[in-house]
């Protein structure tokens, strides 16, 4: 699955969860907990053709990083 078909899900899952829940703080904080695990995996694990599929696992677990910026507004906007 492309890097961005995952950002998109996780966009929209973030903003759905944010829009649904009053606890906008909690899951931003939630979403920041993959995009660490992603950030550990790439720095530890050595480049090896072993280790291709953690690493990969750990590039796609960064797509989480942009569900922390899709908050919905608190204003609706006008144009």
């Amino acid at each position: 699955m492309p890097f961005g078909a995952i950002q998109t899900i996780v966009i929209l899952l973030a903003s759905f969860l944010m829009q649904k829940a009053k606890l906008k703080s909690v899951i931003l904080a939630a979403f920041m907990v993959p995009v660490i695990v992603g950030l550990v995996l790439l720095y530890v694990l050595p480049r090896t053709a072993g280790n291709e599929g953690p690493l990969l696992v750990g590039y796609y677990l960064l797509a989480f990083l942009y569900g922390g910026n899709s908050r919905p507004p608190f204003f609706p906007m006008r144009v």
